[in-house]
């Protein structure tokens, strides 16, 4: 398929179906993108890990009980949002194990997942940001939609969506992440 073609369609069809590993490495990049778990988040935990050994090497065992509890609550909390959810969320969510079929064209978007329809129009779209391997439509804060790239034929059809999106959408923004 070559440029003009693809710039010339009005809408993008696609079919994909999510693997474990898959949708795993793109909910982890989304929580670190969105900065849900954040530099700050991590640099914070870092230092109170440092603040702790102090404590304990200067015999302060007030604060260092006191660091302690809250640090291991902070690494089990990173640990089960980071790695334990994603899993858990695949193994739980049926939809995610099922073929989906989404037309992007000039007023939205239309996924198709177990013969149920849902229309999506461009201005429900917040932002989409592009990385290496996905595409992320986002609605709100932990409302967001994501396709592997390699659902797509070519990048045209990325550019395509990109100027769908654009269009419809005058207070959205794309970005690459």
């Amino acid at each position: 398929m070559n440029k003009e073609n693809s710039l010339s369609k009005k809408s993008v069809k696609i079919k994909f179906k999510y693997s474990k590993d898959e949708y795993i490495k793109s909910r982890r990049k989304y929580l670190r993108k969105s900065n849900t778990i954040s530099n700050g988040n991590i640099i914070f935990i870092l230092l109170m890990t440092i603040l702790e050994i102090v404590f304990l090497i200067i015999h302060e065992l007030f604060f260092a009980i006191i660091i302690g509890i809250l640090l291991v609550l902070s690494y089990v909390m990173l640990y089960m949002l980071y790695f334990v959810t994603p899993k858990k969320q695949y193994d739980k969510t049926n939809f995610l194990k099922e073929e989906m079929e989404i037309e992007f064209n000039e007023k939205g978007i239309i996924s198709i997942i177990k013969n149920i329809k849902t229309k999506t129009n461009w201005d429900v779209i917040s932002n989409i940001w592009e990385s290496k391997d996905f595409l992320f439509l986002i609605q709100e804060k932990m409302s967001y939609t994501v396709i592997p790239k390699r659902a797509f034929e070519n990048s045209y059809q990325l550019i395509d969506i990109q100027n769908m999106y654009l269009k419809g959408n005058e207070f959205g923004k794309y970005k690459n992440i």
